[in-house]
């Protein structure tokens, strides 16, 4: 036997919307941590250690650290990191 729910969003009962199904059948889900973190100045060349990206283009959820390169994972799931040297 199948269920229908017909919902057009899921929300915690705070109120924050977790997702929305637009009219297409796509889900929506704002709240996804994501983030995109660069180098904006200095060289890289023959650098050892810790290597900070000082300058975010966005950071969803506010996870990633300017002053410190690190990235604190809100909840526990699979993160996909890469790094160009050029």
């Amino acid at each position: 036997m199948a269920s229908i729910i017909g919902v057009e969003n899921l929300q915690h009962t705070n109120g924050t919307t977790a997702a929305t199904i637009d009219s297409s059948g796509r889900i929506l889900q704002p709240a996804k941590p994501a983030f995109h973190a660069r180098l904006t100045s200095g060289s890289t060349e023959g650098k050892t250690g810790t290597l900070v990206f000082n300058s975010e283009d966005f950071d969803i959820g506010g996870n990633y650290d300017t002053s410190n390169g690190r990235f604190t994972a809100p909840v526990s799931g699979i993160y996909y990191f890469a790094f160009d040297g050029l």
